[in-house]
């Protein structure tokens, strides 16, 4: 008689800040972003997320930040990599960058970045906030010559954009942006997806209590790119083994590593940076480092600057190697806003959205079907706007048509000259219309009427 070791309760805890997907089956986490989980799918444990920057915005390093910030809100580990020149490349931008913080000149990259993360807000204060509050739009991008293209500021309050022009009862729906309930099992990992407030900064004493990961890239910038990427895997390598982050190793409360690399590929990612060989190099990199976080629990998201790279275009890439970087990761998307796009726009795309998010490609991990819960024609037409307290991710609309003006005093003239011919037209058309429903019928020849008539 064969009998199976009963398994205690204690070797199925759930690993912190993570949860089963109800369209995958598969343990999942949180962008950060709410209306970008109902999107693209929720970020899969194990997997490699590729970010392409804009020129002249920083849409891809906000995701980033939302992404890191979950980091924090849900109790995980965090690890960032990033160089000098793919921060804040001067000290003005530095000392004010409108989020509130004085960022010291000489400290790093990595210190830089999360020193600027977002802070968390609880539901009770987001809810009782006003709607033209939480309206407020963040512009991430230049608009005019001169302004500066890394600035983060508050644009000019906007609260009519979210009342629906069709119907008022609609408002009341649920959107893209509310996150999807949470089963009770999941719901004992910690947070799962929080709300944050993009125009303050976390808390110097939160991010002393958390445990974060620094690697700078920019004690590496005298190697070159084969060397660079070597080291930088290697110490991801050592994060994983040292933090137990590896399936194979067993933990009574398992817990989460979410890395952050800021702007690969940035000429200061190695003396020979931008070069086929560094391209390469960064394609071996990223194939490593997916065979590591598939033998892990941790998750990678990157952000690259795709439109230094020749033959690349916004939408389309004819590099060879941008399109096997775009293979050795599991999703990749493209920030397009319309602030720095060569494209000319219509004035109801930038009234009501900041740019396009182009969707690459989907994660396809050990299932045949996608993640995402939008038809294929939504997933390919996706829209972004930021405001102050959400990041909003939704399928791309047109506005509802606005309803005609009424006549000028020129054309009221010329309307009732020609009212009074277009009457006898009108008279003679309602004639023709009551002689032919009273000589048609319904199976009676001649035209006479008929019980069966209708």
């Amino acid at each position: 008689m064969s009998f199976r070791k009963r398994v205690g309760a204690e070797t199925l805890q759930p690993v912190l800040g993570t949860r089963i997907s109800s369209v995958s089956g598969k343990s999942v986490c949180s962008f950060g972003v709410a209306s970008l989980d109902s999107s693209v799918g929720e970020c899969a444990v194990g997997s490699l997320t590729l970010i392409n920057s804009d020129r002249c915005s920083d849409y891809a390093r906000l995701i980033a930040s939302y992404f890191a910030a979950q980091a924090i809100a849900s109790g995980n580990v965090l690890a960032v990599a990033a160089s000098s020149l793919s921060a804040l490349s001067s000290p003005e931008k530095v000392a004010n960058d409108g989020t509130g913080v004085t960022n010291p000149a000489n400290s790093s990259a990595c210190e830089q970045f999360v020193q600027r993360l977002m802070l968390k807000i609880d539901d009770a204060d987001a809810d009782s906030a006003a709607d033209d509050a939480d309206s407020e739009d963040v512009d991430l991008g230049s608009s005019g010559v001169g302004s500066n293209p890394r600035t983060l500021g508050l644009a000019s309050l906007r609260s009519d954009r979210d009342k629906m022009a069709i119907a008022w009862r609609y408002q009341a729906m649920p959107r893209m942006s509310s996150p999807a309930s949470v089963t009770n099992s999941a719901a004992s990992a910690g947070p799962y997806c929080c709300k944050f407030d993009i125009t303050k900064t976390v808390a110097p004493a939160t991010l002393d209590a958390a445990s974060i990961a620094l690697i700078s890239v920019e004690t590496w910038a005298s190697l070159t790119s084969a060397e660079l990427y070597t080291n930088l895997l290697d110490s991801i390598r050592s994060i994983i083994d040292q933090g137990k982050f590896r399936n194979s190793v067993n933990s009574l409360t398992p817990n989460l590593l979410r890395i952050v690399l800021d702007d690969v590929g940035s000429p200061s990612w190695g003396i020979d940076a931008g070069s086929e060989i560094a391209l390469k190099a960064i394609f071996k990199f990223l194939t490593c480092l997916r065979a590591l976080l598939r033998d892990s629990r941790a998750v990678c998201m990157l952000t690259i600057s795709a439109y230094t790279f020749k033959g690349h275009h916004v939408g389309i890439s004819t590099n060879p190697y941008m399109q096997m970087l775009q293979h050795a990761c599991d999703l990749v998307l493209e920030v397009e806003s319309f602030s720095g796009s060569k494209r000319s726009f219509s004035e109801h795309f930038t009234t009501e959205y900041h740019g396009f998010l182009h969707v690459h490609k989907t994660p396809l991990i050990h299932t045949l079907s996608g993640t995402s819960r939008l038809s294929a024609s939504d997933i390919h037409s996706l829209a972004f706007k930021a405001r102050r307290k959400r990041f909003l991710v939704e399928p791309f609309r047109l506005p509802p048509e606005k309803e005609d003006t009424p006549p000028s005093s020129s054309s009221g003239a010329n309307a009732s000259a020609g009212a009074s011919g277009s009457g006898k037209e009108a008279g003679a058309a309602k004639r023709a219309s009551k002689n032919i429903s009273a000589v048609s019928g319904c199976g009676v020849e001649g035209g006479g009427k008929s019980l069966l008539d209708f």
